[in-house]
């Protein structure tokens, strides 16, 4: 996890077993795309414990920090995005309550405004499972694809079919970075469909969903 008041990148084991020989990467880009930051470090990660790595660097502008741990062989474990402002916001702890905390000043997220557009590839397919689905999303351009969304709704309409349930369908892609979600819908939906796609700064369009999946969709 990024730890925003000290810009360190710290690993946390919330489970009662030891885990060693794990690798922990961070890479930071601008928000013209471009990479302006990349570390890993190995670490030996105690029981219910917490090990602070390496600190990211202060940047003038707001930009994007990509966080990943993998353990010894290569498998990922963790894959964590924020979005990191130039200034924090200055917050009244001290007037705090359980649902309110008061701010002198916000962080200043304005130049999202000035994203440039994304180019993101998209197909969709079914499952041989009834309801199950799956979309695969590559970012073909050179800037950050920010906060996709992606809806399964019906063909030509803009209902989004619920309940639905994904692997995940909030994401952010890096330049050239690719994802595969997984969603499974009622049984009793009926009818044709399609994934209805939208970011920051991607323009909302659908995804005709095609036959059956080749391969097993993992959750």
């Amino acid at each position: 996890q990024y730890r925003p008041d000290e810009r360190t990148v710290d690993v946390v084991n919330s489970t009662l077993l030891a885990r060693n020989k794990l690798t922990v990467s961070a890479r930071l880009y601008d928000l013209e795309g471009k990479q302006q930051f990349s570390k890993q470090s190995t670490v030996e990660l105690p029981a219910d414990g917490v090990v602070r790595t390496f600190n990211v660097p202060e940047r003038a502008a707001t930009t994007f920090l990509k966080l990943q741990l993998h353990d010894e062989a290569g498998s990922l474990l963790s894959d964590n995005f924020y979005v990191v402002p130039a200034k924090l916001a200055d917050l009244q702890w001290d007037k705090s309550n359980y649902f309110y905390t008061p701010a002198n000043s916000y962080a200043d997220l304005r130049d999202l405004q000035q994203l440039p557009a994304a180019e993101v590839q998209a197909t969709a397919e079914r499952s041989a499972a009834p309801g199950h689905g799956l979309i695969r999303l590559t970012n073909t351009g050179s800037t950050v694809a920010f906060f996709l969304h992606a809806a399964v709704v019906r063909q030509g309409a803009d209902e989004e079919i619920a309940p639905v349930l994904w692997n995940d369908n909030f994401i952010s892609l890096l330049p050239g970075e690719s994802r595969e979600l997984s969603y499974e819908l009622p049984a009793f939906t009926g009818g044709p469909i399609s994934v209805k796609l939208e970011g920051w700064n991607l323009p909302s369009r659908d995804v005709a969903v095609s036959g059956i999946v080749r391969k097993a969709i993992r959750k």
